[in-house]
């Protein structure tokens, strides 16, 4: 109903209800308004109104009737608001909208709402009855709701109030089940703020802080793209169990929403595998800056649809190519083998839940072996997604349960090099990886992003990779090639930023190849047996170099002092490069961006660890698994102005060390699987740090009080 349409009589005056005086909420069931709406039953309450069951006795039909209430929102404000509320939701005609009948007032001035009724239960309450959705089904809804909230963009009308207690699950045509919005009842209309009309003064924040964009937080002018924030915030929560950014306070909520990087959907979850493409979709639509965020809600809508179709060709069939740059999916050919295969959902259920309880037993220990590159560029540009099932024979990497004893020369890895497949140079590795890679440049010869994962890669397909000229990001974790070529020899080449082979045989010479390229900013090189101290010599000439990961590797001391010549470097991670004993950190005092190092399960100790009390703005600092003791803590201590996060498990720290850490500000801190220190001491330090979350033995990764701390 265009609200220009609605008569005169029935639009209330602010100065008559800024006047009333309105009952109850209770003392309304079986009233009649407007002399023709009577009340049935209380459906809920919010913040300056409630919704009950009604039916409509002119036409005898079941409707939602919203009523202005209290006397403390009967203000200019409160009235202007719900006047807003009328003339957006009347604009609105969506499936996936509750839709709006009737506006006016009641002949005390008590103005309301019309709306269809709508029976179902909220997105709320399905998640507290059965916790997250399955992926499909999490996304099925979303592209519902990207699609109502584009078409309300569309129609001048931002909605600022996404969250799962505004999305209304219902069963729809067919038996099936889809997704509603409600309430528009603080939604600014374009229309009212170029008219010169401002109804949120400077300071006024509306919205819910656990789903609320950055921008929205702190009262800042808001545009469609803070509905695309709210949405993703609410898609995390459906995937994951929890909301992406959860504060002790109000306060601290949307100083999380502000400042910190919201975890991967993995890492919320406790282990639970997605989709590579879908947590890439989730991690942009929840960008701090809204110019790094989808662009509109057709484009969030389309790449969910994207996941679908990729899900729906099954678990075991390749993904398809994804172009940013055209908005098209691109069905590459799958080999003939894997189109036939059909697996069936208990089967594809039971691999899943059996990864999922094995990375969770990994994560609460606090190994993660190898993490992917969370690094994006901020070139924008178009990129492909070729990714290949995982080999499903291939073990989990082994996690060492206590430091060897190092011998003096470094002997071979046999365990990590066991897990990757052989590629000699004579291999003819399988050319439909070639044919899907020659077919995608010949189509988009501009890529800036490729993720090979899994792909099985012979010259003719280096050589075609090596053609993509602008080509910033390339992951080929999993992947198997030969970087002895000429053919790999041309990628130095390419203006690559972020480079990532995780789990792969990558050689000396094929990563001195990569490492000749000045743009390179991110190097991902986690368990990759092959690499030694040699491949480095050229990464203290890398000037735009800021992270390096590269854990499970063989580097030592040698390597690790090529490495702090980096002279930007931002982020370290070398856990479990057991040959490392630490004397070059010194280096990193020198490098004044540097502010995160994991280097647990490597040999350090107490002596070469100390000079890191000089690295003026340490933020992170993991030393899990070391023999680190009392003897760290006056070097720890120095960090105090900077260090957030810090990692303690499996050290010889005790209850002495631990008090003595009280001066500093923690957020994180993680002391798990230490036999040295109580949990009396471990909760005395708890109360002296309300904001500082402690994970230990009891209270493993993330504990029940945070997951209690959901607030609907």
């Amino acid at each position: 109903m265009d609200p220009d349409q609605v008569p005169e009589s029935q639009i209330f005056k602010s100065d008559e209800a800024v006047r009333l005086s309105a009952p109850d909420a209770a003392s309304l069931i079986g009233k009649v308004i407007a002399g023709k709406y009577e009340i049935v039953s209380l459906l809920g309450e919010g913040g300056m109104s409630s919704v009950f069951q009604a039916k409509d006795l002119v036409i005898n039909r079941t409707v939602a009737l919203k009523i202005l209430l209290s006397l403390r929102t009967a203000d200019e404000r409160a009235i202007l608001r719900f006047q807003q509320e009328a003339k957006a939701a009347g604009r609105l005609n969506h499936p996936n909208i509750v839709q709006l009948y009737d506006v006016g007032t009641h002949t005390d001035g008590t103005p309301y709402l019309v709306m269809d009724y709508v029976p179902g239960e909220t997105l709320t309450e399905r998640l507290r009855s059965q916790g997250q959705l399955a992926t499909w089904q999490a996304l099925k809804f979303f592209v519902q709701v990207c699609d109502a909230l584009g078409h309300a963009h569309k129609n001048g009308v931002i909605h600022r109030d996404i969250k799962p207690s505004n999305l209304l699950i219902t069963t729809g045509p067919g038996g099936s089940e889809l997704i509603k919005i409600l309430d528009f009842g603080i939604a600014k209309v374009w229309d009212e703020a170029l008219s010169g009309q401002q109804t949120t003064r400077t300071g006024e924040v509306f919205g819910s802080p656990l789903y609320m964009s950055p921008e929205q937080a702190v009262g800042t002018k808001v545009d469609f793209r803070s509905d695309i924030y709210s949405t993703g915030c609410a898609l995390f929560e459906s995937l994951s169990g929890l909301p992406p950014h959860v504060g002790e306070t109000t306060l601290s909520t949307i100083l999380k929403h502000q400042n910190d990087k919201a975890p991967s959907l993995r890492e919320a979850s406790l282990g639970r595998d997605f989709p590579a493409d879908l947590e890439e979709v989730v991690a942009k639509s929840l960008s701090k800056n809204p110019e790094d965020r989808y662009q509109s809600m057709s484009e969030f809508s389309a790449a969910l649809s994207s996941v679908i179709r990729t899900m729906d060709s099954g678990s075991l069939v390749k993904k398809p190519i994804v172009s940013s740059a055209s908005g098209k999916t691109i069905n590459a050919s799958a080999p003939k083998e894997a189109k036939q295969i059909k697996v069936k959902e208990s089967l594809v259920t039971a691999v899943l839940v059996a990864t999922s309880v094995g990375l969770l037993a990994y994560v609460m220990w606090g190994k993660f072996a190898a993490p992917l590159n969370t690094m994006q560029t901020s070139q924008k540009g178009p990129s492909i997604q070729l990714e290949h099932p995982t080999h499903l024979s291939q073990p989990a990497a082994s996690e060492p349960t206590a430091l060897p004893n190092l011998p003096e020369e470094k002997p071979a890895n046999p365990d990590a090099a066991s897990l990757l497949p052989d590629v000699s140079t004579s291999d003819p590795l399988n050319n439909e990886y070639d044919q899907e890679i020659a077919d995608h440049y010949r189509d988009h010869p501009d890529e800036s992003e490729l993720r090979l994962k899994n792909f099985h890669i012979s010259a003719a397909g280096l050589k075609t990779l090596s053609k993509f000229k602008s080509l910033r990001k390339m992951n080929l974790t999993d992947a198997t090639f030969n970087d002895l070529t000429p053919e790999w020899a041309k990628f130095s080449k390419l203006p690559l930023a972020i480079f990532s082979a995780t789990n792969t045989k990558l050689s000396d010479k094929g990563l001195l190849t990569i490492t000749k390229i000045p743009s390179l900013r991110d190097l991902n090189l986690g368990n990759c047996p092959d690499l030694t101290d040699e491949s480095m010599k050229d990464i203290p000439h890398l000037k735009l170099l800021n992270k390096i990961e590269a854990p499970y590797c063989k580097f030592t001391d040698k390597g690790l002092a090529l490495m702090v010549q980096a002279e930007n470097l931002e982020n370290l991670n070398l856990e479990f490069n057991r040959y490392i004993h630490g004397a070059p950190l010194v280096g990193l005092t020198k490098l004044s961006r540097f502010d995160e190092i994991k280097i647990g399960g490597t040999a350090i100790t107490d002596a070469t660890l100390a000079p890191l009390g000089n690295c003026a703005h340490l933020r992170v600092l993991n030393v899990l698994h070391t023999k680190i003791s009392d003897a760290s803590v006056p070097t720890i201590l120095k960090l105090k102005d900077h260090l957030r996060i810090l990692t303690l498990d499996e050290t010889d720290i005790t209850d002495a060390g631990i008090k003595k850490l009280a001066p500093l500000e923690l957020k994180q801190l993680r002391v798990e699987k230490c036999p040295h220190v109580t949990q009396a001491v471990l909760n005395e330090f708890r109360k002296k740090h309300p904001n500082c979350t402690v994970w230990d033995d009891l209270n493993p990764y993330v504990s029940e009080k945070v997951q209690n701390k959901l607030l609907y």
